[in-house]
């Protein structure tokens, strides 16, 4: 269930990516904004999937039998 939210939480930050560089670049025409857009939402977007797969495999570890005590 957890792992359906997530994927769409990226699939709605990969929409919002595509689409602020496509009005950036319409309505701006401005390389160096288009760029400094594209790496701040990559940045959002790879901050998180590693927050999502660290939350995961602390999630496994606290299930794991050799963890607990």
């Amino acid at each position: 269930m957890e792992m359906v939210a997530v994927t769409s939480a990226v699939y709605s930050l990969l929409l919002s990516l595509v689409t602020c560089v496509v009005l950036v670049a319409l309505f701006s025409g401005h390389f160096i904004l288009l760029f400094i857009t594209l790496i701040t939402m990559l940045g959002i977007i790879h901050s998180f999937v590693a927050f999502s797969a660290l939350t995961h495999l602390v999630g496994r570890q606290e299930k794991h039998p050799a963890c607990k005590s």
